[in-house]
This record gives structure tokens, sequence and C-alpha cells, in this order.
């Protein structure tokens, strides 16, 4: 459950009704990937990061005739945060 450390007052009375200007740079249209430089500040980086670390594992690799299990050489790790 995501817990506001930050604001103390409703949601709509800690956003910020100013525009804000991104830009999108396009990486990959097949399959789309895009880059959003400083979509989230400081704040939301650390929040995210610190809900996501206890989560974090091996990335499991396989598909449903090998079945699933760690890969000596693939190194990444993974962890699935809930809205």
């Amino acid at each position: 459950m995501w817990i506001n450390r930050h604001c103390k007052g409703k949601a709509v009375d800690c956003q910020s009704n100013q525009s804000v200007s991104l830009e999108l740079q396009v990486v990959s249209l097949q399959p789309r990937a895009f880059i959003i430089e400083h979509f989230l500040n400081d704040f939301e980086t650390s929040e995210i990061i610190s809900l996501a670390q206890p989560r974090m594992s091996q990335s499991i690799v396989g598909d449903s005739e090998t079945g699933a299990f760690e890969s000596q050489s693939r190194t990444s790790r993974n962890g699935w945060l809930s809205r």
C-alpha cells in the first residue's frame, strides 16, 4: 500500500496546478520504447525505490515447455508493486 510521507493534506491540495512540460524521446517503435526525462521528481523516485527494494528477486527465465528457472547468465532482478 502506498503511504504518502510528504503531503499531509488532500491529494488535490498536494498537487501542483502548474503545467509541466515533458519531452518524449522515441527510442524504438517496434517494440514501443520511450524516454521521458524528469518524469518523476527526486521524492517520487526515492519513494518508489524504497517500496520496491524489499520485493526484488532474481529474474526467472523459461517457458511453458521448459518451466521456469533461475539462469546463471541472466543477472537482472525484478519486483512488482501494486497500485
